[in-house]
This record gives structure tokens, C-alpha cells and sequence, in this order.
């Protein structure tokens, strides 16, 4: 199973653990390996307390490459993406939205 932190979606990966993690290791969409490498490449290792998040939304067009990737904190990482995909539920593909940015409280 995968979860997508900016949709809220599920989406079966493999029917059995041992497929899910030979899907991780083989294919860099499920993992973003590569990505990440290239980033840590240009910008030094990843602190622990840190994760990748797309400036702009990868929901909303932002690209797969390093320029559009910052280290921020993880709860707000997932706070952010969480609040995004609340405001996209239900939604059809293609609607147009005004994202609204909430304070950090």
C-alpha cells in the first residue's frame, strides 16, 4: 500500500510485502531515490528531523526535478500536504482551486 500524502489516496503497490519492497528497490517513481540523491547531491545529507517537499505541489504541476524540492521540517511537511489534500477531496481532476495557506498555529 502507498500513501499519498498530498491526495489522501491509497494505491496497492504489491499483493505481498516481499513484492512491495522489491516495487520500492526497482522502481524510483515509489521511492523517489533518485531524486533524492541528485538534491543531497547538490545540497549535502538530509537531516533526520527533515524531509523533501515540493515547493509547488507535485498535485498541483510541480515538477519531479531538485529545483522544485526543500528540506522542511516533517510535521509540517505533513501538515501542509494534509491540509492540502483536505481541500482537494472530492474534487474532479482539472477543477480549478484557490489554495488557501493556513498559519502555523
Amino acid at each position: 500500500m502507498l500513501f499519498d500524502a498530498e491526495t489522501g489516496a491509497l494505491e496497492i503497490v504489491a499483493p505481498t510485502l516481499p513484492g512491495w519492497a522489491e516495487a520500492l528497490l526497482t522502481e524510483n517513481y515509489w521511492s523517489g531515490w533518485s531524486l533524492g540523491q541528485a538534491w543531497q547531491a547538490q545540497h549535502g545529507p538530509l537531516p533526520l528531523e527533515k524531509r523533501l517537499m515540493p515547493s509547488r505541489l507535485f498535485v498541483l504541476g510541480g515538477k519531479y526535478e531538485v529545483d522544485n524540492l526543500r528540506a522542511v521540517d516533517t510535521v509540517e511537511s505533513l501538515r501542509v500536504r494534509g491540509d492540502v489534500a483536505r481541500q482537494l477531496r472530492d474534487l474532479p481532476d482539472g477543477t480549478e482551486i484557490e489554495l488557501r495557506v493556513l498559519p502555523v498555529e
